[in-house]
């Protein structure tokens, strides 16, 4: 059975949306390109979710979500959606074809490179942006952090479980994370940071032996010897598949509004992958659960219709092109008569299961029996025996 909603990402607001449109009985796919988590299942201890008072692992934490995402009937697909056709609900995946009637982006979000020389070409080879997954290649090695976030912090302190030394390079004078991590990282005796200080090149030859760094205040120049560089400067949106399908804002991440609906009829975001101020597991949750409502009431308006037309008695439906000016004229003459009057766009599972390949078409029901289809007329005079 094909989806009705199809949700991109199995991160906790993927996840969320999964259990939620599940327990509501709709038929749920969720597609997943990588692992399982996204960028919370790299996390050593999150410490900040509610109902985990002595913390968790990231792992954990989203293993949790899957097996109970599951347990409602959602199904997890490893593949990659590759681009998405939404004028027929189609998402082209790395494992073919399939339709959807809603669909929920929770792609998440990717480390930002530095950008500087050395970086992909050692990337594997001593250039990082998971502590968890490499830090213990690093066994009493110097190694470098840059960045001055709460991720940066926590990953600087992970790896001194491991390292002999670590570096924390921030390019101000002060740092963004939270206090609690900051006052941990000051009493580390294994840490130390390299303040108003950026990254000019990482050099080395088979794998990073070191680092060129400047000091933004005084122009200063110095080499460092690290055998690792884990880089945590920020995210950039996973939306290079959309190609332009929904509105995004200045920095490429999906632009909604409350009810997490995009610029497009039928197509959600939740999670990191949307326009907002803050980024967490805790609001990608919240994120999550309201995309789910949102689609729910969404497929049930397009129920609701098929309801009332199987009622009994005579129903006759305009189904129009609202991006269409003669289709849009019909639309108003069709207000003064007895007709359930419907946007193509927003009926897409009506249009089909309809067959309907031509607008504005108008449709009678008796009985919830379809009798007449007219498609692509001109006046309603093309159509006034429908009336008689």
């Amino acid at each position: 059975m094909l989806p009705e909603v199809a949700i991109v990402g199995a991160g906790p607001a993927g996840l969320t949306a999964a259990i939620y449109a599940a327990r509501a009985r709709l038929e749920v796919e969720v597609f997943e390109k990588g692992f399982i988590g996204g960028q919370v299942a790299t996390a050593t201890h999150v410490e900040n979710y509610p109902g985990f008072p002595e913390g968790v692992e990231g792992i954990e934490l989203i293993e949790r979500m899957k097996k109970q995402a599951e347990k409602f009937g959602a199904k997890i697909r490893f593949a990659e959606v590759k681009s998405i056709d939404w004028d027929r609900r189609l998402l082209m995946t790395s494992q073919g074809e399939t339709n959807a009637e809603a669909l929920i982006i929770a792609s998440g979000a990717s480390p930002r490179e530095l950008g500087v020389k050395g970086e992909r070409e050692f990337k594997g080879k001593g250039v990082s942006y998971c502590a968890v997954c490499d830090g213990a290649f690093y066994t009493d090695e110097k190694v470098a952090v840059v960045g001055g976030g709460n991720t940066a912090v926590e990953e600087a302190l992970y790896l001194t479980k491991f390292t002999s030394k670590v570096y924390l390079i921030h390019r101000r004078d002060a740092l963004r994370a939270e206090r609690i991590l900051q006052e941990r990282l000051f009493s580390n005796p294994k840490v130390e940071i390299l303040w108003n200080s950026i990254v000019r090149e990482i050099v080395g030859e088979n794998f990073v032996k070191g680092m060129l760094i400047e000091n933004v205040l005084t122009g200063e120049t110095k080499n460092i010897e690290v055998a690792g560089v884990f880089v945590y400067i920020g995210l950039k949106p996973n939306t290079g598949f959309l190609n332009g399908v929904v509105e995004l804002d200045h920095d490429g991440f999906i632009i909604t509004n409350d009810e997490m609906e995009t610029s497009v009829e039928g197509i959600f975001a939740a999670g990191d992958v949307r326009s907002k101020g803050l980024r967490q597991i805790a609001t990608a949750v919240g994120d999550g659960a309201i995309a789910a409502v949102a689609v729910e009431r969404y497929l049930r308006q397009q129920k609701h219709i098929e309801e009332e037309i199987n009622k009994d008695g005579r129903k006759i439906v305009l189904v129009y092109d609202p991006l269409d000016e003669l289709n849009r004229r019909l639309h108003m003459e069709a207000v003064d008569k007895e007709v359930i009057v419907l946007d193509r766009y927003k009926y897409p599972k009506l249009v089909s299961k309809w067959g309907i390949k031509d607008f504005p078409a108008v449709l009678v029901f008796e009985k919830g029996r379809l009798t007449f289809k007219r498609e692509g007329f001109s006046d309603w005079k093309e159509v006034r025996e429908i009336w008689q």
